[in-house]
């Protein structure tokens, strides 16, 4: 490759199977993910532990809630937010539910099912939309979760 255009061209014809940048060598890769059980488990999870910010794993540990760090892209549907230090950045592993997290969970909204993500940023969602309940698959029983 010559010029950074040629770079943009390669990289828009080939991110969505993959391929490796030819400027920093990182892969470019564009992955759907779909708003899933695993994550609507944590979510609901966090709805039934309030609002306050407190630290997710040892929360799921305590109680024995399986769980993947998946529940970390529910902050691209706005479910979920990061606490803030006093330097400027993040509490690493504190979290707390949003208001459409809690209005997801309760059954009053529907979302899109799979966000977009290139290089561990978001760039769109998916035209599909989703519940809580088809989020959580026929193998969940909701009402149970949630009482």
């Amino acid at each position: 490759m010559k010029t950074i255009t040629e770079a943009k061209d390669f990289l828009n014809e080939n991110y969505k199977d993959g391929c490796i940048c030819p400027c920093c060598n990182q892969t470019v890769k564009l992955y759907k993910r779909k708003l899933n059980s695993g994550m609507a488990r944590v979510l609901i999870a966090m709805y039934k532990k309030g609002g306050s910010f407190f630290h997710v794993k040892d929360y799921l540990r305590e109680y024995n809630i399986k769980n993947t760090h998946d529940w970390t892209l529910l902050k691209y549907w706005g479910l979920i937010e990061p606490m803030d230090n006093l330097k400027g950045g993040q509490e690493l592993g504190y979290w707390s539910i949003t208001e459409k997290g809690k209005q997801f969970c309760q059954g009053e909204m529907k979302l899109q099912k799979h966000v977009l993500i290139i290089t561990n940023k978001m760039i769109g969602f998916s035209n599909e939309d989703t519940d809580i309940v088809e989020s959580l698959g026929n193998h969940f029983d909701y009402n149970e979760l949630m009482n």
